[in-house]
């Protein structure tokens, strides 16, 4: 099943997001795994300190509730970020 929810709408610099909101959508939805993708206004995908923290709290709470990250992908200009090819997803 795929799902492609809107989370939050920010502005270049600010962003806001909740765990639960992405694990919540994966109960709901009776899904199996979850699939983060987001971009960089800035044009530069490389992840955020929060990027990073948000990734490490779903991965653990995906663990958790049996429905696990797959990746979070984060799209620049001319190109992407895999957090799994990184390291951040195991």
């Amino acid at each position: 099943m795929l799902t492609v929810p809107t989370a939050y709408h920010t502005t270049v610099g600010t962003a806001s997001t909740s765990v639960f909101f992405y694990v919540e959508r994966g109960c709901k939805k009776e899904g199996t795994s979850i699939i983060l993708v987001h971009n960089h206004p800035s044009g530069d995908p490389d992840p955020s300190r929060q990027d990073i923290s948000v990734t490490r709290k779903l991965v653990k709470s995906g663990k958790i509730m049996d429905i696990p990250v797959v990746d979070h992908v984060i799209i620049g200009e001319k190109r992407y970020c895999s957090m799994k090819k990184l390291g951040y997803i195991r």
